[in-house]
């Protein structure tokens, strides 16, 4: 199955929404704050995201699901800035935005999210998107205590695991959606009316695998190697019963006396299996004919037909009726992990490639 989020690149301008951070300046006058030096807004397309299933990130081949897969409630949006090196700081925007918040419009017949930030400073930042987030992930957002590491960092590298039968972050109208790329965007436009915009490719956290019916009636053909079994030689021959009778027996066939060193013995079957008997071949051949007499062993031993076999095939048909997956986790990373050949240098979000070759789809615990 090849999946492949599509990532919409649309220009929009949108009502500020409410930050955590005192330094996202407040637009209560209707027009361009004062002091801005940053105005940035997302394009959020989750009609379009891919699951994590997907096997080729190149593929163009998209799975944008079903409406409850796509449908978003709320977000966490983290704007991570970095410093002048280029690493995460602790000096972090955005937080828990409510649904009216993202503001929700459609563009194309599509439903796109367009969060509006009016920041304070400009600059280099981090952009995290998580949609439909559970409450752990929003209570790290909305924490305002200073840990080792930022609400970023935090995030990325969390995971979720289910303890029942409900997964939480694949209710219907509840898929949780991390964007699958690193997204760094630099924000510089002072300008209210035209912003910096950056859009925004989200994935399903959890990985959909949908199985679709190849053949009429779910039967598949399936060619079967078959050998077949015979008793390797039959031959006729003469009994002399002792007042010197002879009779004629067809269908004597050859087999291992078991009871004797698997010397040679004729099975003759007699009428229907009923009248079974055993001989022994002589050198003689009765009157003008080549074939040989037999003496009657008088106790029947336990025997072997000689066999030669026969190769073949017969068509079957193989009917799928019930599936089950085994062995899966119950845990999941929030954002994707990838892993280059060795599988043991892991690192988070982005696209597979020659380098990181593989998605860890699960929580190894």
């Amino acid at each position: 199955m090849k999946i492949k989020g599509l990532l919409l690149g649309m220009l929009a301008c949108a009502a500020m929404v409410a930050c955590t951070n005192e330094d996202i300046v407040e637009n209560n006058n209707g027009g361009q704050p004062e002091k801005v030096k940053g105005n940035l807004s997302l394009v959020i397309s989750s009609s379009s995201n891919s699951s994590r299933a997907g096997d080729n990130e190149n593929s163009g081949t998209t799975d944008p699901g079903i409406e409850s897969e796509s449908t978003v409630t709320d977000a966490v949006i983290i704007l991570n800035r970095l410093d002048d090196n280029g690493d995460l700081t602790q000096e972090e925007f955005g937080g828990y935005l409510t649904g009216a918040q993202l503001n929700k419009t459609t563009t194309a017949g599509a439903t796109i999210y367009k969060p509006f930030f009016t920041l304070a400073n400009s600059g280099l930042y981090k952009v995290l998107v998580v949609l439909n987030p559970t409450v752990a992930i929003e209570a790290i957002a909305n924490n305002e205590q200073t840990t080792g590491k930022s609400k970023y960092e935090q995030i990325v590298e969390s995971s979720y695991t289910t303890t029942g039968a409900d997964i939480a972050i694949a209710a219907a109208g509840q898929f949780m959606m991390v964007n699958k790329e690193e997204i760094t965007v630099n924000v510089e436009s002072n300008n209210y009316e035209n912003p910096t915009e950056q859009g925004v490719e989200v994935e399903r956290v959890v990985s959909k695998i949908n199985y679709v019916v190849a053949k009429l009636n779910n039967l598949y053909p399936l060619t079967v190697k078959t050998t077949d079994y015979a008793i390797a030689e039959t031959i006729s021959g003469y009994y002399i019963y002792p007042d010197n009778k002879a009779a004629h027996l067809t269908g004597l066939h050859k087999a291992k006396n078991l009871d004797n060193g698997n010397s040679d013995v004729w099975i003759h079957e007699g009428k229907n299996g009923t009248d079974r008997r055993a001989f022994i071949k002589t050198d003689e051949t009765y009157g003008q004919t080549d074939e040989h007499i037999f003496t009657l062993l008088e106790s029947f031993p336990k025997f072997e037909y000689y066999t030669k076999t026969t190769n073949g095939h017969l068509d079957w048909t193989v009917k799928l009726d019930k599936y089950a997956l085994v062995n899966l986790s119950n845990s999941v990373y929030t954002a994707r992990h990838l892993t280059d050949a060795s599988w043991e240098n892991l690192r988070t979000l982005g696209l597979l490639g020659e380098n990181n070759m593989a998605i860890w789809l699960i929580l190894i615990q």
